[in-house]
C-alpha cells in the first residue's frame, strides 16, 4: 500500500493511529491496516521498522498479556530474521524497552529468560545493557539488568557485549567490573581510546 501510493512512514503511521481511534475492535480497514504495520515493519529506516512497536501496543484495550503477546510476535516475525546483528540488537532493544515500560520490568526480566531465550544470549545482553542506558536512572530497570549482566556477561565472548556491558558498569560506578571489560576490548583492539580512558 504505502509504496504503491508513496507514502511516508509518517502517513501510514497516522492512518494506523486513526484506525485505532476510530475503528480499533472492527473489520473495517482491518486488511488495510495490517497490511500498513507490515509495510512499516519492512521499512528500510531503522525508525520505521519499530514505529509498529508502539503502534501495535497503542490501544488502551490491552492488557498486560495482550502486550506481551504482541511484543513477542513482532521480536519473532520482525526482529529475530534481522540479518544484520547490529539492527537486530537495536529492535530487541526498543522491544525490552516497551516491555519494561508496559509491564514492569519483572515481566520483561521473564520474557528475557524465558520468552526469547531462542535469541542469541549475546544479541538480548547487548539489547538488556543498551536498554538500561538509555533507561537513565531507573533503579529497578538498572538492578535487574546489571545483576543479569554480572552473571553472563563475562562468560560470553562478544565484542559489543562487552563494550556496552562496560559502559553500564562505568555509569553505575562499578569500576572493577568495568575495568575488566575493557581490558578485554583493549586487548582486541589497542587503540580504541574509549576503552583505554
Amino acid at each position: 500500500i504505502a509504496s504503491r501510493i508513496g507514502a511516508s512512514e509518517n502517513s501510514v503511521a497516522a492512518f494506523i493511529r486513526y484506525w485505532q481511534d476510530e475503528f480499533y475492535g472492527t473489520d473495517v480497514f482491518a486488511t488495510q491496516v495490517e497490511a500498513a504495520f507490515t509495510a512499516l515493519e519492512q521499512s528500510d529506516s531503522l525508525e520505521g521498522r519499530i514505529a509498529p512497536l508502539d503502534l501495535r501496543i497503542r490501544p488502551e484495550e490491552l492488557t498486560d498479556e495482550e502486550t506481551v503477546t504482541t511484543l513477542l510476535d513482532y521480536g519473532k516475525r520482525v526482529v529475530q530474521p534481522e540479518s544484520d546483528p547490529a539492527v537486530r540488537r537495536r529492535m530487541l532493544s526498543a522491544l525490552y524497552a516497551r516491555l519494561s515500560a508496559n509491564c514492569g520490568v519483572p515481566e520483561m526480566m521473564r520474557v528475557h529468560q524465558d520468552e526469547l531465550s531462542e535469541f542469541a544470549l549475546a544479541d538480548r545482553l547487548v539489547a538488556l545493557a543498551r536498554m538500561a542506558i538509555l533507561a537513565g536512572p531507573e533503579p529497578a530497570v538498572i538492578d535487574a539488568v546489571t545483576t543479569e549482566l554480572r552473571e553472563s556477561a563475562l562468560t560470553v565472548n562478544d565484542p559489543e557485549l562487552e563494550r556496552t556491558a562496560g559502559d553500564l558498569f562505568f555509569l553505575q560506578g562499578d569500576w572493577d567490573v568495568a575495568q575488566e571489560l575493557y581490558n578485554r576490548c583493549a586487548k582486541r583492539n589497542p587503540d580504541d581510546v574509549g576503552v583505554l580512558n
